[in-house]
């Protein structure tokens, strides 16, 4: 009988936190006044590839990371790529190309942060590439890319 009653009890209890307190909390809840939405035709958002190793000797080129956006669709905003270089590595270019075949390399001697503004405004769907070349004799870094954009 003792488990009946606990049972009975706490079902109660657990009613009573979905159950208004009073009809005043409801009505209060549905008078509040609604202010429109401003809706943006545009968002943002972000396209990551993780880490790429990529290793270059004696000033060739490293293989090719291509990696596809897919069929997202929007305009590119910026690009930070984030660059380990491993110990050891001489400097080296950092290529980057995008789907419709325009490039941007720079020098890399350190680790850290490249942002990169020269592919704002185009497309963001379809296949890149990246990939380095050593100025020395030879180079190993990891790269990470995030694509930012708009649709």
């Amino acid at each position: 009988m003792k488990k009946v009653l606990l049972i009975i009890l706490c079902m109660n209890l657990c009613f009573a936190y979905f159950l208004p307190v009073s009809a005043e909390e409801v009505s209060e809840e549905r008078s509040m006044p609604i202010e429109e939405d401003n809706i943006s035709t545009y968002a943002s958002n972000y396209f990551t590839k993780p880490a790429i190793r990529l290793n270059s000797v004696a000033g060739s080129e490293s293989r090719y990371a291509n990696f596809s956006t897919g069929s997202v669709s929007g305009n590119i905003t910026s690009i930070n790529l984030y660059v380990r270089v491993i110990n050891g590595s001489d400097p080296f270019k950092l290529c980057v190309q995008a789907s419709d075949g325009s490039l941007f390399w720079t020098v890399v001697e350190k680790t850290g942060n490249i942002d990169i503004n020269s592919f704002n405004g185009k497309g963001l769907s379809g296949n890149w590439n990246m990939w380095i070349e050593t100025l020395g004799i030879t180079s190993t870094a990891e790269v990470k890319i995030k694509i930012y954009y708009n649709y």
